[in-house]
C-alpha cells in the first residue's frame, strides 16, 4: 500500500517535471522560431535592462531598428534607451509594443510615424517577428489575437506555439540558431552600409495633409488610446526621408499634436544633423552612417527637451558595461565591414586608430573629391590623387602624419616605409605603381597584412587593444571603388 509520503513525493517529482518540461519547450520555442537572422532575438536587450534603468524605448520597425543606436546614444549623451522594433513590424502591432515598452517605465516613447502607414495584414514573416520576440503576457496573447485575425486556423497557432508552426528544419540545426546575429547592436540592425543621395529637407513640412488609409487610422486611434494613462511622455518622430509619404504624416502630425502629443520632423533639420551623401539609404532608411549622426542630434535634442539624464558617470548603474562593450563591438563591426570610401575613411579618423596604405598598380582615376577631403583629415600630405600609377605609401595615426612618399606619374620605382606606431610596434610598407613592382605589401610586427589588391591597400591598427583590425583593398581606379578583403 502506498503511503501519504510517497503519493506526495511523486507528485512533487510529476511537477517538477511538468515544469522543467514546460520551461524548457518556451525557451526552445523562444531561440528556434526567430526564423531568418533579422528575426532573431530582437527584444533581448529590452528584457534584460532593469526597470529603473531604461528612460527612453523607441518604437517601430526598420526605420526605427536602421536608424536608432542606442549604443551611439549611450556614448554621445549617456542616454539610456531600448528599441522594440522589427523589421516590416505590422502596424496593427504598434499598440502592442507601447503596452510592453510601458513595463520599463520609461520616461519618454519616441514612436516612429512611418510604421503606421504600413501594412496592418498579409505578411505573416512580419508578424512572427513581433510574437516571438514578445515574452508570454496577457499583452501578447492579445497581440496575437489581434494580428492573427485575418489568418487560417492552421496559421493562429503561431498564438501559442510559433515553434511547432514555423521550425521545420531540425536536422540542420547548429550553434548558429542558438547566437544573436552579428550586425545586431542592441536592437541597432546594422545592415545599410552604402547609400547615396540626402533625404527630403524642411519642404516636406508644406505638403498638404491628406488621410491615411482606414485601417491605417484605426491602428493610429487604437494606439493614441494606448497613450492615456501613460506616466512618461510620448514624442512621435519622422526620421529623414525621401518625403514620399509626407502628405499623411502631415495628417498624422495635426492629429497627434490636437491629442497634446509631441510631434518631430527631423527633415527639416538635415543640414543641422550634417546629412551628407552616403548618409541615406532610401525610402525611411539611412546608412549606419547616417544613423550615427541622427542618434547623435536626436539624443542631444531628447536631452534638452525632456531632461533625459546622463547616466554614463551614475554610480550603480548596471547597464553602463553593455553599452560600452556594445559599442565597441558596434565600431569595429562598421570598420571591418565598411563599403564606401570615404566614409571608411571617417569612420577610422580617430585617435584609437593607425591607418597604414600601400598602393599597388594605379590608385588615383577614381578618387573624387570627397575621398582626397578624407585622406587629408586623416593627415596625409600629397595622397594619391592627380598622379596617375604613381607608387604611393604613407602612415598616420590619430590624425598624425608618420610618413608618406609618392612618387612621379608613372614612375618605374617603388616606394617604401618603416617605422614605429605608438604603442611600439614596427611596421613596413611597399608601393609599386604599374610600371614598377605593381604590388602593395602591409606589414605589422612582422605579419603581412595587404590584400594586394589594384588601389589603396589599407591597413588600420588599433591603438589601444593593440592589434589590426581590418584590411581592405579599395580599387580607386574604378569610380565606383569596390572594395576587397
Amino acid at each position: 500500500m502506498v503511503n501519504a509520503k510517497t503519493k506526495w513525493i511523486y507528485a512533487v517529482r510529476c511537477m517538477s517535471f511538468a515544469l522543467v518540461t514546460a520551461l524548457l519547450l518556451l525557451y526552445a520555442s523562444s531561440v528556434l522560431s526567430n526564423g531568418t537572422d533579422n528575426h532573431k532575438f530582437l527584444f533581448q536587450d529590452f528584457y534584460k535592462a532593469s526597470k529603473n534603468e531604461v528612460d527612453v524605448v523607441y518604437i517601430g520597425a526598420s526605420g526605427a531598428s536602421w536608424n536608432w543606436n542606442p549604443t551611439v546614444a549611450f556614448r554621445e549623451t549617456g542616454l539610456a534607451s531600448q528599441l522594440l522594433a522589427s523589421e516590416r513590424c505590422p502596424a496593427d502591432a504598434m499598440p502592442y509594443l507601447l503596452a510592453e515598452a510601458a513595463k520599463k517605465d520609461p520616461a519618454l516613447y519616441v514612436v516612429d510615424v512611418h510604421r503606421f502607414l504600413g501594412a496592418t495584414s498579409g505578411d505573416l514573416a512580419a508578424v512572427q517577428s513581433v510574437l516571438v520576440n514578445l515574452r508570454w503576457s496577457r499583452n501578447r496573447l492579445d497581440a496575437a489575437d489581434d494580428m492573427l485575425e485575418n489568418y487560417s486556423e492552421e496559421e493562429k497557432i503561431m498564438k501559442y506555439s510559433p515553434l511547432y508552426f514555423f521550425h521545420s528544419r531540425w536536422n540542420q540545426l547548429g550553434a548558429r540558431d542558438f547566437e544573436t546575429v552579428p550586425y545586431d547592436f542592441m536592437g541597432f540592425s546594422m545592415r545599410a552600409l552604402s547609400g547615396s543621395g540626402i533625404p527630403a529637407g524642411a519642404e516636406s513640412a508644406a505638403a498638404e495633409p491628406a488621410a491615411p488609409k482606414e485601417e491605417q487610422l484605426e491602428n493610429l486611434n487604437l494606439f493614441l488610446e494606448k497613450c492615456r494613462g501613460l506616466r512618461g511622455k510620448i514624442l512621435f518622430v519622422e526620421a529623414p526621408n525621401d518625403g514620399s509619404l509626407a502628405q499623411y504624416e502631415r495628417y498624422i502630425q495635426n492629429l497627434v499634436t490636437q491629442m497634446g502629443c509631441d510631434y518631430l520632423n527631423a527633415s527639416e533639420y538635415i543640414d543641422e544633423i550634417g546629412m551628407e551623401d552616403g548618409d541615406y539609404q532610401g525610402g525611411h532608411h539611412l546608412t549606419v552612417y547616417g544613423a550615427e549622426k541622427y542618434t547623435v542630434w536626436l539624443s542631444q535634442y531628447l536631452e534638452r527637451a525632456y531632461g533625459i539624464p546622463d547616466r554614463r558617470e551614475e554610480s550603480g548603474f548596471r547597464e553602463k558595461a553593455r553599452y560600452e562593450q556594445q559599442y565597441e563591438a558596434y565600431q569595429a563591426y562598421k570598420i571591418s565591414h565598411g563599403v564606401m570610401l570615404h566614409k571608411y575613411l571617417e569612420s577610422v579618423a580617430s585617435p584609437r586608430y593607425c591607418v597604414l596604405i600601400a598602393v599597388k598598380d594605379e590608385a588615383s582615376s577614381g578618387l573624387d573629391e570627397r575621398d582626397i577631403e578624407k585622406l587629408r583629415n586623416l593627415g596625409f600630405i600629397q595622397t594619391p590623387a592627380g598622379v596617375y600609377r604613381a607608387s604611393y605609401a604613407a602612415a598616420e595615426s590619430g590624425g598624425e602624419l608618420i610618413d608618406e612618399k609618392i612618387t612621379a606619374e608613372e614612375s618605374g620605382e617603388s616606394v617604401a616605409i618603416s617605422g614605429i606606431l605608438p604603442d611600439g610596434t614596427p611596421f613596413s610598407l611597399e608601393s609599386g605603381g604599374y610600371k614598377a613592382s605593381n604590388h602593395a605589401s602591409v606589414c605589422v610586427d612582422g605579419k603581412e597584412y595587404s590584400v594586394n589588391g589594384r588601389g589603396l591597400n589599407i591597413v588600420v591598427y588599433d591603438n589601444l587593444d593593440h592589434k589590426v583590425i581590418d584590411s581592405a583593398a579599395f580599387d580607386t581606379f574604378l569610380s565606383n571603388k569596390p572594395v576587397t578583403r
